[in-house]
């Protein structure tokens, strides 16, 4: 487990080739980057589906909205699918607030995101 003052990264490498990310605490300014290098260190390793789990987020600030955009664009292409899953209500809202809903991949659940990852591939 990576860890600092802001944010809890977990990584579990599923037998199935998705790679399944737990994070916890802020996605914030000071955090968002650690968030962004931990999946790029991943996908140089030769993961190319991530399943990201924000179950155990308790903040995201704007800079955090930043990061899962921008972790979205890298990661929705030919090689590569993330979805985002198991967002807590008040991280929702302020996705939904934000306007930026249907630039972040989210799925209800890990089964979910499974299965809308193995259609594309």
């Amino acid at each position: 487990m990576i860890s600092s003052t802001n944010i809890r990264l977990s990584t579990e490498h599923r037998t199935d080739g998705i790679t399944h990310v737990k994070v916890g605490g802020k996605i914030n300014i000071y955090s968002a980057e650690r968030l962004k290098k931990h999946l790029l260190e991943l996908a140089s390793k030769k993961s190319s589906h991530f399943i990201v789990d924000l179950n155990e987020t308790m903040y995201i600030d704007s800079s955090g909205i930043g990061a899962l955009i921008t972790l979205s664009s890298m990661y929705n292409n030919n090689q590569t699918r993330i979805r985002f899953v198991n967002i807590p209500g008040n991280i929702r809202k302020i996705i939904q607030l934000s306007g930026v809903v249907s630039l972040i991949p989210q799925c209800t659940s890990i089964d979910e995101a499974v299965i809308e990852i193995k259609q594309i591939t």
